[in-house]
């Protein structure tokens, strides 16, 4: 994905040591609508996992479930990564998307 062009590597801070990680570029991020409408497809066209529930996306900016890839299907708002978290109740956490070469993870 680097070499594609989709994920560039990052240097950040685990505790005083310095780690390496991945950020969505710019074009990455112009596929998550793509990306959010197949985890929509998936929970509706996919036997529900052992061990939890299908992945949710949550539009941060009303706080709901939106089950749509651009727009929240809920309020109606664009949907920008920034604003966006994948609920993943298999894993007991929830990823927080970030704009395009930012890295973070919210647990």
């Amino acid at each position: 994905m680097v070499e594609a062009g989709l994920l560039e590597r990052v240097d950040y801070d685990d505790g005083g040591r310095t780690r390496q990680g991945y950020a969505a570029t710019e074009a990455a991020a112009e596929l998550l609508p793509v990306l959010q409408q197949l985890a929509i497809w998936g929970e509706r066209h996919t036997p529900t996992p052992s061990g939890g529930g299908h992945m949710a996306l949550i539009h941060e900016g009303c706080g709901r479930k939106t089950t749509r890839g651009e727009t929240c299907s809920h309020c109606g708002e664009a949907l920008v990564p920034e604003q966006m978290s994948w609920d993943k109740p298999w894993h007991g956490r929830r990823d927080r998307l970030v704009a395009a070469g930012e890295l973070r993870t919210a647990r």
